[in-house]
């Protein structure tokens, strides 16, 4: 018989990199949602797995203080209507253990779990600035954090954690991983769409690749300016963007307008097609991050880039430090600066060995470190 696992969450943009853990837990344990109508909850109700809503406050953490004020205010009445639902799932339903996402329920369904003798486990799945929340909720985050225990899904979110005074004996680190299936992809995606200003195809471009959101100006902005300052060096080089977002040509014409105002227009492809992430990686010279925070959908992307033999460029102090062995397997370089990607993007495309041995280097280490199937067992353990 399955162990059922009750799931409660009040983010409405969940990582992409939960519902993978799920997908392949789901023949040992028997999931059910209980949340906010967001990304999670649809991903439930594609997979046909039950789930429900319940009345967890919008995201706390970006209350400002009168909003603040009223979710204390109103908390005790809101764990009177919690504590009923815990316990027709507890005695009725029998889920004996919790998975608690986002903050609001870390702070009022804790406790109850805990008098009901419900295990409780946090998941860290988010970069979040504790140091800049409400004192109360971080007051009350940190008390509550002592008497549970916390997976983080990066080390970089262990460190934030303690810093708040955590013992590290609370906190359990599983990066997530991914499944050593990946075969070249014999079809160039991008032959298709990289074309010459005579609209002829086929031609041999340098190309320069990114899989991630498009909810942040300042990470096209940062690929703009290094492409911008790539095009004297490197001969018919592009960027392909892959992804979806409020900045995405298709939702806003902000981007478009920028590559023109910079002279690229030429250069740049945004492609929506994110259901096809490794075809598009065997299209890519270069692979680069340019987020200003660590996005775990970021992170499981380049796992499959350095397994498609893709050495990658990232952001330094953003918890890639446990995937990239700087000028062994990618390089770091400063998002603040974005000639030192570009001098990174160079040092690639004149050396293609470095780039072959990188990438070699790359695949090896993901193989030997990220493989999902550590990932589930240490997780199964928990559970």
């Amino acid at each position: 018989m399955q162990k059922k696992i009750l799931i409660i969450s009040s983010l409405d943009d969940s990582t992409r990199a939960i519902y993978s853990i799920l997908n392949n837990l789901s023949d040992k344990f028997d999931f059910y949602f209980l949340g906010s109508r967001g990304n999670l909850y649809n991903f439930f109700t594609e997979k046909n797995w039950p789930r429900g809503k319940i009345f967890l406050f919008k995201n706390i953490l970006r209350f400002g203080a009168f909003k603040t004020r009223l979710f204390f205010i109103f908390k005790p009445l809101i764990q009177i209507y919690l504590f009923s639902i815990l316990l027709v799932l507890k005695y009725k339903k029998k889920y004996q253990t919790i998975i608690l996402v986002n903050i609001n329920e870390k702070i009022l369904i804790s406790p109850l779990a805990k008098f009901l003798k419900i295990k409780v486990i946090w998941l860290e799945s988010r970069d979040l600035e504790y140091s800049k929340l409400n004192k109360k909720i971080i007051k009350t985050f940190s008390k509550l954090a002592r008497k549970n225990k916390i997976i983080c899904l990066n080390s970089f979110f262990q460190k934030k954690i303690e810093k708040l005074g955590i013992a590290t004996d609370n906190i359990e680190v599983i990066s997530p991983g991914i499944k050593k299936q990946h075969k070249k992809y014999q079809e160039t995606l991008f032959s298709k769409l990289a074309k010459n200003e005579n609209n002829q195809v086929g031609r041999k471009f340098y190309t320069i690749g990114t899989i991630t959101d498009l909810n942040d100006k300042e990470k096209i902005e940062t690929l703009f300016s290094a492409l911008k300052n790539s095009v004297d060096l490197i001969t018919r080089v592009q960027l392909i963007i892959v992804g979806t977002g409020a900045y995405s040509p298709d939702n806003n014409p902000w981007a478009k307008w920028l590559a023109k105002k910079m002279g690229i227009e030429t250069m740049v492809w945004f492609v929506t097609d994110t259901k096809n992430i490794k075809k598009w990686l065997d299209s890519f010279d270069i692979f680069v991050i340019s987020s200003r925070f660590l996005n775990l959908d970021d992170f499981k992307n380049t796992l499959y880039a350095m397994e498609s033999e893709l050495a990658p460029i990232v952001p330094y102090d953003l918890g890639y430090e446990d995937l990239v062995i700087d000028g062994e397997n990618g390089f770091f370089y400063d998002i603040n600066k974005s000639e030192t990607l570009t001098e990174n993007i160079i040092k690639y495309y004149k050396n293609k060995r470095l780039s072959i041995d990188l990438g070699k280097n790359a695949r090896e280490h993901v193989e030997k470190n990220f493989q999902i199937e550590k990932s589930l067992e240490k997780i199964k353990e928990l559970l």
